[in-house]
């Protein structure tokens, strides 16, 4: 252990820490059992809703998307859109999707996918009412 890394983190954490107030304030929401579930069943239905319509949409473009079943994001295949089955090829087409199609996505290499080509994409993005 580094006792210096470990004394400059004790005291970020009291700069980190939730004011009373707040606490006291989430204390009382998280008490209200229907509101809370209430909470739960539009946020889970939410997100099962985006879900479907941005792997419906990368379906439409011939993509596999990797079945979820719980969390903020998603797995899409895009191996047919790489020039070679290369992690050099994956990062060209990162850097095509971000600075051409404005589309950020977290490429595979970045979260130590086992092969080039997996993107992962969070669909829990608001939703203007």
């Amino acid at each position: 252990e580094n006792d210096e890394v470990l004394k400059s983190a004790k005291k970020l954490n009291d700069l980190c820490q939730i004011s009373s107030h707040t606490q006291y304030a989430l204390t009382k929401v998280l008490k209200d059992k229907e509101w809370v579930k209430t909470f739960l069943d539009e946020s889970n239905s939410r997100l099962h809703s985006r879900y479907k319509e941005v792997k419906n949409a990368f379906e439409a473009h011939g993509l596999k998307v990797l079945p979820a079943e719980a969390g903020l994001f998603c797995w899409i295949d895009m191996r047919k859109w790489m020039k070679s089955d290369t992690w050099e090829a994956e990062l060209e087409l990162y850097s095509a999707l971000q600075n051409e199609a404005k589309l950020l996505m977290t490429p595979g290499f970045s979260m130590r996918t086992e092969e080039p080509g997996f993107f992962r994409c969070c669909f829990a993005t608001y939703r203007p009412v």
